[in-house]
């Protein structure tokens, strides 16, 4: 055995440790690093999800369980993916498995524009139907803030406001912010105005709790630390509109980011 399989297969088995044991930390931790390892851990993943019978599932940790390995495999090779999906649902799995795959597999890579900034990955949804280009509002709020800010981010997500509960999130560890983009208006309605500073309020928020080196979960001092590094950035940027933006926010007038 190389020293290379003894490296993926030592990562899946923290990741299947800490899923289980919901150590969201170690389990994002070793899944970035199978991540990185693209198209050849395909098949020690799919090894590890395949080995399992999915027709019972008494404890509440196996659907966790699979979900993460799902995520994973989809992340390095959506296509195949969906066969170990097929395969898995047609075996005549739990119902609780089928839910939790056909959930996963409606995202889909194709319904996102994919493209670079600074560097970083963007996953831009085709059916925004924004009348704004986002791509170069998203250039220049990252020019606003230091490189080292920045830096080790992995992906940022911009999705519609569909379905969603939230105005954005951070996922530590693996380094992903999604933000809503929720400004359908023309560029001279005064809304989209306000509306593109509420999104970048939001991005510079996410951004904080990279910054900050923020873990899981929604803890008050994260969200404090977030907050703040937020209004630095819009009031450097926007110093009086910023002062509007913070007080809509404790009014509660705007979605709360969430993590």
């Amino acid at each position: 055995m190389s020293s290379k399989d003894q490296e993926i297969k030592a990562n899946l088995n923290k990741l299947a440790r800490g899923l289980l044991q919901n150590d969201l930390n170690g389990a994002y931790q070793s899944y970035r690093e199978i991540y990185n390892e693209g198209p050849v851990a395909v098949p020690y993943v799919s090894k590890v999800i395949l080995e399992h019978d999915w027709r019972h599932i008494k404890e509440k940790g196996k659907v966790r369980y699979l979900g993460g390995l799902y995520s994973l495999l989809r992340d390095i090779d959506e296509d195949y993916a969906k066969e170990i999906s097929t395969q898995i649902i047609n075996s005549g799995c739990d119902n609780a498995i089928k839910s939790l795959l056909n959930s996963l597999n409606r995202f889909s890579s194709e319904d996102y524009v994919n493209y670079e900034v600074a560097g970083i990955k963007v996953f831009e949804h085709r059916g925004l139907g924004s009348p704004l280009r986002i791509r170069p509002r998203l250039e220049q709020w990252i020019m606003e803030v230091p490189e080292a800010d920045v830096r080790g981010i992995d992906r940022i997500y911009v999705v519609r406001e569909e379905e969603q509960n939230y105005s954005g999130l951070f996922r530590p560890v693996l380094n992903v912010i999604t933000i809503v983009w929720y400004d359908r208006y023309s560029k001279f309605n005064p809304l989209s105005w306000l509306m593109l500073r509420f999104i970048k309020h939001t991005f510079f928020h996410e951004l904080g709790h990279y910054h900050n080196e923020h873990t899981f979960g929604n803890d008050v001092e994260q969200e404090r630390e977030a907050d703040e590094y937020a209004s630095m950035r819009m009031s450097i940027s926007h110093p009086i509109s910023s002062l509007l933006i913070r007080a809509l926010i404790k009014l509660k007038i705007i979605k709360k980011e969430s993590e």
